[in-house]
């Protein structure tokens, strides 16, 4: 016996679902629904869940009284170069079940995703010179779409063919390009690693994209590798964090006195085996000399190259 499902005693308008289509990254996009109570029933203890941090919320919980209508304003960002879903629900004290179920959802134009190989780079001592083949792949909409390279001291990074493929969705192309990496084993140490890094810049026409990177390792021992990400980047308005990674060597964060960012002593927030660093914005791409300052006298620095993502954009 098929069974129908209860309706619920709360209705939504005009719609419980919203597709905001192609979005722009980041801004912030609205919608009011109107819930309405359209039982005999006064609804207590209004509890709204969200899945998903893109999304905030605006509603009265006080409670909705018989035949009361109220709006529930929602607030939808999407981050740069994906689709996002969200699943908003209205519970309250009196029913088990949710009395409203709103759907959004929304992507940004360009990049809709990435794929690159390796994930990670190891190298031994030997031989002095070795070389990797690089890809990165992604889906977009436009064709402007190049990769910038950023590398440490040791390593060269040569551009070699592009493959681009429509696919059978209206204009999205996969783009994959590959790239001829070389790397001098002797300017890493055993136990140290200088300027070890790796990454691509994905910019175009109209916009630059989070850094890809790739890490990079020494094979013969543990790289001490103290700040990740070893690039940085400027994004407008937008805070820097990194963290300071202890490796097992160094790992217990009470023998830390001090951290330093350009000759500027700074706070930190310890997590797990790693020091979370918080600076404000930064107006220009210079360097960042970090060094952390151990209780025995031990110290370790290493330079991290700042870069503007706003110098890649046309």
């Amino acid at each position: 016996m098929e069974v129908t499902p209860l309706a619920s005693p709360v209705s939504v308008s005009p719609v419980d679902s919203v597709d905001f289509g192609v979005v722009e990254a980041y801004e912030k996009y609205q919608f009011e629904f109107i819930i309405t109570n359209e039982s005999s029933r006064t609804f207590t203890g209004l509890e709204l869940v969200s899945s998903c941090g893109c999304t905030t919320i605006s509603f009265e919980r006080s409670p909705l009284m018989p035949d009361e209508s109220r709006p529930l304003v929602v607030e939808f960002t999407v981050p740069e170069g994906v689709r996002r879903n969200s699943v908003v629900k209205l519970y309250c004290l009196e029913m088990a079940s949710p009395l409203v179920v709103l759907s959004l959802s929304g992507e940004t134009a360009g990049i809709v995703d990435f794929e690159f190989e390796p994930k990670s780079i190891r190298i031994a001592s030997i031989p002095k010179m070795q070389s990797f083949d690089c890809k990165v792949r992604c889906r977009t909409d436009d064709l402007s779409l190049e990769y910038e390279a950023v590398k440490g001291s040791g390593i060269n990074v040569e551009k070699l063919d592009r493959i681009e493929e429509l696919t059978k969705d209206s204009g999205i192309f996969v783009v994959t390009q590959f790239f001829r990496v070389d790397v001098d084993a002797a300017s890493f140490q055993q136990g140290a690693r200088r300027d070890a890094f790796l990454g691509f810049i994905p910019h175009s026409d109209s916009r630059a994209h989070d850094i890809i990177e790739i890490p990079i390792t020494f094979d013969d021992g543990p790289a001490y590798h103290f700040v990740y990400p070893s690039v940085v980047t400027i994004q407008e308005k937008a805070p820097i964090v990194f963290s300071i990674i202890m490796n097992d060597a160094f790992s217990d964060l009470s023998r830390v006195s001090s951290v330093w960012v350009n000759q500027r002593e700074c706070s930190f927030l310890p997590k797990a085996n790693a020091l979370e660093i918080r600076l404000e914005h930064l107006e220009e791409a210079y360097p960042l000399k970090v060094r952390v300052a151990l209780k025995d006298g031990l110290h370790f620095e290493q330079v991290v190259p700042v870069f503007n993502l706003s110098s890649f954009v046309h």
